[in-house]
């Protein structure tokens, strides 16, 4: 055997990827015709692999491969120029001690046309095989089936264009989806950058208010502080002044978180001890509101200091309260604000740092809640429903 010549052969043939396919309709027919012309009970379509004999298609056999060494088909394809017939296989030399002779199916005559591809590659055979000798061979029956075995060439041929332009519908499928993610993408880049551009426009405009509150709130807080006081003693045990300062405060330190988000104002964290914190913020946070505001407030005991900025996280609270008024408009607003020590892994929390321990303040209302699209804007600044 030419090494070479085979080692060609083995690569036209993978190049089909047809080896260890599921039957298909083609290759049947042209089994089931081969059988119809010489009237035998066998007859197949059979490739020949590195080692074994591999049926695409079989009529009147149930093995889907046999041993390439006792396999006829592997004479059939050394001669591509025509069919190789056996009339008598215990006759033949080449066969009378092949276990598919000697034993089942008993081969006696064989007849098969070598499948040549265009440049010339014997991959194997259209055959028939008859357990009786058969001396009677027609040459038009002959020409058919080298005709057959032009089909299954044709046939394979077929396939291999089917699979490719598959594989190119896929290609294109997969290109078509990379270049709507990368839209997507280039759409999402180009929404972040407006949106920041426009934080930065709204934050130059909100600084630029924020300091001009800022002057009148501290002229505000001098002027209150002054007729508190200058006042009688009716006026103070009114609680009004308490009431107007503490309003007055609650502005100043709007402005302040007004001031932070334009960049104008830094933050100023300060070590609190958390519950004195919370108490005092539920006791400003019900001030004028006591008609329609219930603040319950539950903190574990024990609990670490840390350092906040007290202006904004007042100024967080106080937010988060107003919503809970909106929400809950015109009955009472029911709000518990809770506070503990938590453990959470950090895919939990972003930016975290190595820390596990944080410190989580809760604060929640019976309100209808928000929507999906109210969720996912609520930190946006300014944003409101």
């Amino acid at each position: 055997m030419d090494v070479e010549k085979e080692a060609a052969r083995l690569r036209a043939l993978r190049h089909y990827e047809i080896l260890d396919t599921p039957a298909e309709a083609a290759f049947d027919k042209l089994s089931r015709i081969a059988s119809l012309i010489f009237e035998t009970p066998v007859a197949l379509v059979s490739l020949i692999d590195k080692d074994r004999q591999w049926f695409k298609s079989r009529v009147g056999l149930d093995v889907a491969e046999t041993n390439r060494e006792w396999a006829f088909c592997d004479h059939a394809i050394r001669d591509v120029t025509e069919p190789l017939i056996v009339r008598d296989a215990t006759k033949d030399e080449r066969f009378r001690n092949n276990p598919l002779v000697t034993g089942e199916p008993e081969i006696r005559f064989y007849i098969g046309a070598p499948i040549v591809t265009r440049d010339g590659h014997a991959l194997g055979t259209v055959c028939a095989i008859d357990s009786r000798p058969r001396f009677d061979v027609e040459r038009r029956h002959v020409e058919l089936l080298k005709t057959l075995a032009e089909v299954a060439v044709d046939e394979m041929e077929v396939r291999l264009a089917l699979k490719s332009l598959d594989r190119e519908k896929r290609l294109k499928e997969r290109a078509m989806e990379e270049a709507l993610l990368a839209e997507k993408a280039r759409r999402k880049a180009e929404s972040d950058m407006l949106r920041m551009r426009s934080h930065e426009t709204l934050g130059r405009l909100t600084g630029g208010i924020a300091h001009e509150f800022n002057n009148l709130f501290a002229g505000l807080i001098l002027a209150a502080e002054l007729v508190k006081e200058t006042a009688g003693p009716e006026f103070r045990a009114a609680r009004s002044i308490d009431t107007m300062m503490a309003s007055i405060e609650r502005g100043a330190a709007l402005t302040g978180h007004l001031m932070s988000y334009s960049g104008k104002q830094f933050l100023r964290p300060q070590r609190m001890d958390v519950a004195a914190f919370l108490t005092e913020a539920r006791e400003l946070l019900l001030v004028g509101r006591e008609e329609r505001l219930a603040i319950d407030l539950e903190v574990e005991e024990n609990l670490p200091e840390i350092e906040i900025d007290r202006e904004m996280s007042l100024a967080a609270l106080s937010e988060l309260v107003e919503n809970a008024l909106d929400a809950s408009a015109p009955d009472m607003a029911h709000v518990g604000i809770g506070a503990a020590v938590v453990s959470l892994s950090s895919g939990e929390v972003r930016n975290s740092g190595p820390a596990e321990k944080f410190l989580r303040v809760v604060v929640a209302d019976k309100g209808r809640g928000m929507s999906e699209e109210v969720r996912r804007r609520a930190t946006e600044p300014f944003f409101t429903t």
